[in-house]
């Protein structure tokens, strides 16, 4: 009788904890919904960050015109990749866009194209232009690459 009765507080500590974890969840996006938190942060991090860049407009249109692109091969037929029983919807568990670094824009930018290259690389890596050429991973490379001289030449490294 001693024993049931000592294994009772730490019974009800486990259900705490299990509870108290799944409160904190984050609700499953989809990758559409993934694909628009994107969008914001592009254009969040360029209208703070670059408010000097001539171009700055012309960049927000580029982010929403690759991210519509991006859906565009996600819902074609045998071409983009979700299934809501894996972590994220998909085959790379290690998918975080809900944050990017707001204080140092040098991070910022980089976490922000990563985000897009790891959506292409998530959800649409079954089309074939993505799976044989890379072409996301080589324009968000390209667009990060492009970003930070812009970034730099405006605010250079101290």
């Amino acid at each position: 009788m001693k024993l049931s009765l000592s294994l009772i507080p730490a019974a009800f500590a486990s259900l705490q904890s299990t509870h108290a974890e799944n409160d904190r969840k984050v609700p499953p996006r989809t990758p559409e919904q993934r694909l628009n938190r994107l969008n914001q942060f592009a254009e969040e991090i360029l209208i703070q960050h670059f408010p000097q860049l001539p171009s700055q407009e012309k960049w927000i249109g580029k982010f929403r015109k690759n991210a519509g692109r991006m859906l565009r091969a996600f819902e074609r037929e045998n071409c983009g990749f979700f299934d809501p029983s894996l972590p994220h919807g998909g085959p790379d568990p290690d998918f975080d866009e809900d944050r990017y670094d707001r204080e140092n824009p040098r991070i910022g930018v980089k976490q922000i194209t990563t985000g897009y290259r790891k959506w292409a690389e998530r959800y649409i890596n079954k089309c074939a232009g993505q799976r044989k050429h890379k072409y996301q991973v080589t324009r968000m490379n390209r667009w990060n690459q492009l970003l930070q001289n812009h970034y730099n030449r405006f605010n250079p490294l101290e």
